[in-house]
């Protein structure tokens, strides 16, 4: 089977279905309605299987599954979709997933999350749709997502070593510091906004990104439509944020394209980038719809400036526009 998302006005994605792979010693636990969803909860080393969409539009606000104790087990989504999240949180991770060590892929997820935290000590805040953090071992893989991402962080310490207000949203994963490479991610609608605010001292580091605000692993396959910004603030302190329309902060980027507007706003470091705000890694055949950004990245570490190329709206729905891409069985054209 094979799932089609919608990219700009003219170009889609294609995802093949990837089976859940689990030893035959393992089960694998069915869902099929929010309170089945929400009783992942319970057992954070489970493997999962979902077998119906699922509405959360009653459910009221959703608690994200895993915390300051991550999900590592397997969550299978089978192209189903999961429609009505409502997240509103004081706390550090927001998301259908707060915080994952395990694997979840091939799911679409529809709603919005809102991470609003006030904190007298250095700390980080993660929101995204599908996971607000996504650990050393995580995968988030074939993921789909659509809506509002907002993180606010609001730092009052007064530690005498200046202390690091971090603020990570992203359309999809907040922040990854997996291993394992990023693949067929979207972010099809809705803005994505990271706010870090230090009201005392210290320094204020904010990172959005369509796909993931910060990401050391490799994206590929991947776009994002919706705006995204990020601002910095400090009473005293330096203000550093990072925005991109795949990720804030990242590593290597390949086969990969945005249409959102990009801002950043900090008076030590304001990187926007049509693909990331700032990239440690390399860029193969990327591209982004003209405008949207000044840069395609607002910065970056290695020897050689990392490239992308801007297309215009006409130029964009033309399969030859998009070297590298393939079209045979990830990406296709739609009028």
């Amino acid at each position: 089977m094979k799932k089609v998302f919608a990219l700009v006005l003219a170009i889609v994605m294609i995802f093949s279905a990837i089976p859940v792979t689990v030893s035959a010693a393992e089960s694998v636990t069915t869902i099929s309605n929010a309170s089945e969803l929400a009783a992942i909860a319970n057992d954070l080393k489970g493997n999962y299987k979902l077998t119906a969409d699922i509405d959360l539009s009653n459910y009221g606000t959703w608690t994200p599954i895993g915390g300051s104790t991550a999900f590592s087990g397997t969550f299978e989504g089978n192209n189903k979709k999961i429609t009505g999240l409502t997240v509103n949180t004081s706390s550090q991770y927001g998301g259908l997933f707060g915080n994952v060590s395990g694997t979840v892929k091939n799911l679409y997820v529809k709603g919005s999350v809102t991470v609003n935290m006030t904190s007298s000590s250095a700390t980080s805040v993660y929101a995204g749709l599908i996971a607000g953090n996504v650990g050393l071992f995580g995968t988030v893989d074939s993921c789909s997502a659509e809506g509002n991402v907002t993180a606010t962080l609001s730092c009052s310490s007064s530690s005498f070593i200046a202390p690091k207000g971090n603020v990570y949203a992203g359309g999809v994963i907040g922040n990854s510091s997996s291993f394992y490479e990023f693949s067929e991610l979207s972010h099809k609608s809705g803005t994505v906004t990271a706010t870090a605010k230090m009201t005392n001292k210290g320094n204020a580091f904010a990172y959005a990104g369509g796909v993931a605000g910060k990401s050391g692993a490799t994206i590929v396959d991947s776009y994002n439509k919706g705006d995204v910004s990020a601002t910095a603030t400090a009473s005293s302190g330096e203000t550093n944020a990072y925005s991109g329309g795949i990720s804030g902060y990242g590593k290597n980027f390949a086969t990969s394209y945005n249409t959102g507007d990009i801002s950043a706003s900090g008076t030590t470091v304001a990187n926007a980038g049509a693909i990331a705000g700032y990239a440690t890694g390399k860029s193969t055949n990327c591209y982004y719809l003209s405008g949207c950004a000044t840069k395609a990245f607002g910065g970056y570490s290695a020897d050689t400036a990392p490239t992308a190329t801007g297309l215009s709206s006409a130029n964009s729905k033309k399969k030859a526009s998009y070297a590298g891409f393939d079209f045979d069985n990830v990406w296709d054209i739609v009028q």
